[in-house]
């Protein structure tokens, strides 16, 4: 059912409309009216002057809308002396949010538009629709929207805006591509690219036959403004500020500086050489995709933890989701667009298992949004069309409670994941299998030759992750820990390690303090474990570039975000990263200058 109710700045003269009793049991959509308080024109001293009101009371009377007689006997109007009076302005923000509630938004709407549209003061500057597309195209959503005069400004904020005003993630990737456009490939976020001869906004009108004139998406950065500044003249819809990308200025940035085009050319030179080798030709899964490298919060280059691996060609597991990697993902594979022939929605289609740490929020908080843009994935509109399978989650015990309580108290996502507790797929003291017909099953399901975690010194319940693809390399994921005996043990002669290394070694005692590593503690675990390549991960958002050690530089790679690599990459890694990253006076100032 779908409610509506007027808000005005003066809570004393609140309407509502009264809502019947049987809805109040129900779930229920929300129309907002909102009007704005009326402004007093401001008093004008230039043409008080020239009416030779004298200073003292007789201006403040003014101020207040109040006639007054001067000395001589002349009256002067405050209308004469102050501005125009500014009205208050109204503004309705709506959402039907399926066609279940159709019917009951058409009527209450209806009725809202017979009360509010009588006057024209009353008419909304802008309406602002939450509706999904589909539902906007439906012929009586739309009939709806023609009822309002054509002056009012429709903005749409759905599925098919952007995902994020993240210019500074496209900035940076675009730059990084310059250097290797297999390890930093272009993201695919369907988003507006500006002209380099005039800002064209007809990218955010949507289709007249979809809705009234003056219609638009409501693109990152767009503003509507219901009353002009002194400073802002605009009244309206104002683009002045909307977020577009300019890749050719972020390549500029790049080659202004006079080492940059030669050490570029350099490096891909360097890693042409290493990729003809016959030795890494082979052995392209698992496939390593990561939407985060920092921690604990997003940053401009840096996005908290989610690292996709793809372990054969329709098949992938995500190593822990924090906040923002759905969108993360969204951009490099694109909503629309294709990379190599599959989209963010047939990524998540393709998503077998996701792998959760430990608790700490950066790991997990953007589980939920995920587990429902999944679901959403099978939608036949989107390319789907096969029958909803859930995804099987492998994560701490704690978790499944939170997610319980999230089910009961506001969206039941319980049908859309299979719960496993990281606890059963560990090894007893004895080396047995915990819970070994629990791992068999998974290993099936997943197509996985092994499948084990273990306790690292962390937080409670945080745990180390090794698994291997069918006829694939093993990959071992620490998650956030101290130097753990445990994970040396559970990653013996791994092919891939991924391990954090959250400060650097002068940070020692911070490190031990909030039980993460230094890099170099992190580099000594992987020689104790044998590991054949290394990637570092999880990086306090204090370094614009990691600090290493040449000892360590010279055999780990760095994770970057929206970094892909497969598993003969981290041989370019070694590379790339002691002979250009090492020089990071240049390297930052070339990258990051305009970032950070």
């Amino acid at each position: 059912m779908v409610s509506g109710c007027s808000l005005q700045s003066d809570p004393k003269k609140l309407k509502t409309l009264e809502i019947p009793e049987e809805m109040k049991k129900r779930e229920v959509g929300l129309i907002y009216i909102v009007t704005t308080r009326p402004k007093l024109g401001t008093l004008l001293l230039d043409k008080c002057i020239d009416c030779g009101v004298p200073t003292g009371p007789l201006l403040g009377k003014l101020k207040n809308n109040i006639p007054v007689t001067l000395p001589d006997g002349r009256v002067v109007d405050p209308k004469d002396v102050r501005s125009p009076d500014d009205p208050g302005r109204t503004f309705w923000v709506v959402e039907c949010p399926g066609f279940e509630y159709l019917d009951s938004f058409c009527s209450v709407s209806s009725s809202l538009c017979d009360t509010f549209l009588q006057k024209p003061e009353e008419e909304p500057s802008v309406i602002v629709h939450f509706t999904p597309m589909d539902i906007v195209n439906e012929e009586r959503y739309r009939n709806w929207i023609k009822r309002f005069p054509d002056a009012v400004v429709h903005l749409f904020l759905n599925e098919e805006v952007p995902c994020s005003g993240a210019i500074d993630v496209h900035r940076l990737q675009t730059k990084l591509n310059l250097l290797d456009s297999r390890l930093f490939p272009a993201l695919n976020e369907s988003y507006p690219i500006v002209n380099e001869m005039e800002r064209d906004y007809e990218y955010m009108k949507i289709a007249s036959d979809v809705a009234a004139q003056n219609a638009y998406f409501g693109y990152p950065g767009v503003r509507f403004r219901l009353r002009a500044r002194r400073n802002e003249p605009i009244l309206g819809l104002d683009r002045q500020s909307s977020f577009l990308l300019k890749h050719q200025e972020y390549i500029d940035e790049v080659t202004a500086f006079p080492d940059a085009v030669n050490l570029i050319e350099g490096t891909k030179e360097k890693i042409r050489e290493m990729r003809s080798c016959d030795a890494l030709k082979n052995n392209e899964y698992p496939e390593i995709v990561f939407a985060g490298t920092g921690s604990a919060i997003p940053n401009k280059s840096r996005n908290t933890s989610g690292i996709l691996v793809t372990k054969s060609e329709n098949s992938r597991i995500l190593m822990d989701c924090g906040e923002g990697t759905l969108g993360q993902i969204a951009r490099f594979f694109g909503a629309k667009n294709h990379v190599e022939g599959k989209n963010v929605w047939d990524v998540l289609r393709e998503l077998d298992a996701i792998y959760v740490s430990h608790l700490h929020a950066d790991h997990h908080i953007g589980l939920v949004g995920l587990l429902r843009a999944r679901k959403r994935a099978f939608d036949k509109s989107l390319g789907g069309g096969e029958i909803f399978k859930p995804v099987m989650l492998l994560a701490p015990v704690g978790l499944k409670w939170w997610l319980n309580w999230f089910s009961d108290v506001f969206e039941d996502i319980r049908p859309s994941f299979v719960f496993f507790d990281n606890r059963d797929l560990m090894r007893e003291e004895s080396g047995t299998l915990r819970a070994p017909d629990c791992v068999e099953s998974l290993k099936r399901a997943l197509d996985l030759e092994e499948l084990e975690t273990c306790f690292v010194p962390h937080c409670l319940h945080a745990f180390g992750f090794r698994f291997r693809p069918r006829g694939g390399r093993s990959l071992v994921y620490s998650g956030d820990c101290r130097p753990s005996d445990n994970l040396v043990k559970l990653g013996d002669s791994c092919d891939i390690l991924i391990h954090e290394a959250t400060v650097e070694d002068d940070l020692a005692e911070d490190a031990e303090m909030k039980r993460h590593c230094t890099a170099s503690e992190a580099f000594h675990v992987a020689k104790r474990m044998k590991a054949k390549h290394i990637m570092f991960t999880h990086f306090s958002q204090r370094y614009k570039i990691p600090v290493l050690s040449e000892e360590v530089a010279a055999r780990v790679g760095i994770a970057f975000d929206n970094m892909r690599v497969s598993s003969n990459v981290p041989y370019v890694l070694v590379f790339f990263f002691s002979q250009v990253l090492m020089n990071c006076t240049r390297i930052s100032r070339i990258f990051w200058f305009h970032v950070c």
